[in-house]
Formats: C-alpha cells, structure tokens, sequence
C-alpha cells in the first residue's frame, strides 16, 4: 500500500474529539439514540442548541452523557478505564 500514499493528495483535518463519541460509552436504549439524533438535529437549526453544545464541549471535553446517564449505565468494558 505504500506505493499508493500521496502527502499532497491525502487532506488531513482535526480529529473527532471524545466529546462527539461519548455515547459509545453508555448502554443505551432505542428512545435515547432518538434523543441523541435529536439533538444532534437541533445544533444545525437552533443557534441556542449550538451555544449549548460549544459551552458543553468546553467544559466536558471528554463527554457530558455521563451527567444524563449516570455511571450505571456504562459500558462494562468502560468501567476500568473510566476509573483510572
């Protein structure tokens, strides 16, 4: 595959960052993706939902679903490295 790269035809951006894939984290159910989606939706179409979202991610760079979900709810695999 090496013989394929190209530097100047491979753009690169930032990375995601933890807060965008939080919910990998929790168990979640049908009516909560519906409500991530949700929001998700909103950030495109309502300026407070935005400010809301940017504020969050200041302040919870890694994730705010654990204030909504609580720590019951995460993923057993999560667990450990949540605690460290």
């Amino acid at each position: 595959m090496a013989g394929l790269h190209e530097d100047d035809d491979e753009p690169t951006t930032k990375c995601v960052s933890a807060f965008d894939f939080d919910f990998e984290i929790f168990k979640l159910r049908k009516e909560d993706y519906k409500d991530l989606i949700y929001e998700e939706i909103m950030l495109y179409h309502d300026a407070d939902a935005k400010a809301k979202y940017d504020q969050d991610k200041k302040t919870y760079p890694n994730g705010n679903l654990a204030a909504k979900y609580g720590a019951d709810r995460v993923r057993s695999k999560y667990k450990e490295i949540l605690e460290k």
